[in-house]
């Protein structure tokens, strides 16, 4: 994994997500640090299409979203992007099940992690984003419990159905 200037990803998400809170930005940060590796070795392949199958059944709206770089090589897959015949279901789950067993250095994704933070709480005291007075109490909260996976937040959610997986990025996707 090499280091990417988060920078630019946290601000396009910005334009593109108004309504992402501290929360989706550390889920962003955790995503393109350490993947779907969270996941590695479980669930199985035949539970990874369940999943699909099941959340496929269940996206009431299409977002037009495809696919997404999120850095450090990963990017988000979007169902809609199966919805719409652009990607095989089959090969999402081939390339997330991938994804998901790959190794990860996790010192140096902790450390991408932390730098990630940095630039993060630097654009927030500039300006740049706007959660200079709150993000302080979150990102310690946050850190108080480990470097860990989150959910989106409710608002997001709510806002953006994100109907994802997280994957290695293979050129031929992008």
């Amino acid at each position: 994994m090499k280091p990417i200037d988060m920078s630019e990803i946290f601000i396009n998400h910005y334009k593109m997500y108004p309504k992402m809170q501290i929360q989706d930005y550390l889920k962003l940060l955790y995503q393109s640090c350490f993947g779907p590796f969270h996941l590695h070795g479980n669930p199985s392949h035949e539970k990874v299409q369940a999943y699909i199958d099941t959340e496929l059944e269940n996206m009431t709206t299409t977002t037009g979203r495809y696919i997404e770089e999120i850095g450090n090589g990963y990017a988000r897959v979007y169902l809609d992007a199966v919805e719409s015949g652009n990607i095989l279901k089959e090969e999402l789950l081939s390339q997330f099940v991938s994804s998901m067993n790959e190794p990860v250095d996790i010192k140096e994704a902790t450390n991408l992690f932390h730098t990630g933070l940095t630039l993060f709480t630097t654009l927030c005291d500039i300006g740049i984003l706007p959660y200079k007075t709150e993000y302080e109490h979150v990102l310690t909260k946050y850190l108080k419990e480990g470097i860990r996976p989150v959910h989106h937040s409710d608002e997001y959610r709510t806002h953006y159905q994100p109907h994802y997986r997280v994957i290695k990025k293979p050129e031929h996707f992008l």
